[in-house]
């Protein structure tokens, strides 16, 4: 009976110290581990605004969606693409606010293309720097990154 008593206890510990009612949950480290952004970098700005790109990996079952990108350097940061109309090239938020990543797969975001736009600048940002960015996902996920600014030429 203490065997059991203490087994008991310890369960309850161990879930205490996972997290106590009322605090939110986080996911589980396989969900985060089976998403990854590689070769992420912010553009020399141009202006007021700049891009970042990347390649978003997802090695899970499910496709998944890039639904956020943070980042304290700008006051507003988008989910835009690319695109050329009638020999105009245009940008606009993408359609439904989120980059789906399929299962197995990856999605890019590059120059000309998928990217997340940060505008209003509050930083200034120099090639050779690291800036904190976070990538948030549907499924709870959040992948916080300390990436490079770069130039690019166009």
């Amino acid at each position: 009976m203490r065997r059991l008593l203490a087994l008991a206890l310890a369960l309850v510990a161990a879930a205490c110290s996972a997290g106590g009612a009322g605090e939110p949950t986080t996911p589980t480290a396989t969900t985060c581990d089976q998403l990854a952004v590689e070769d992420a970098f912010v553009r020399v700005p141009p202006g007021d605004n700049t891009a970042i790109y990347a390649t978003v990996r997802n090695d899970g079952p499910a496709d998944v969606a890039l639904v956020a990108v943070e980042a304290d350097f700008a006051k507003t940061v988008e989910l835009h693409e690319t695109t050329m109309e009638d020999g105009v090239m245009k940008m606009a938020p993408v359609e439904g606010g989120e980059i789906v990543v399929p299962a197995g797969g990856t999605a890019l975001l590059e120059p000309g293309g998928l990217h997340a736009m940060a505008m209003q600048l509050q930083t200034e940002l120099v090639a050779g720097d690291t800036v904190p960015v976070t990538f948030e996902f549907d499924n709870g996920c959040s992948l916080e990154l300390e990436i490079p600014v770069k130039a690019i030429e166009g």
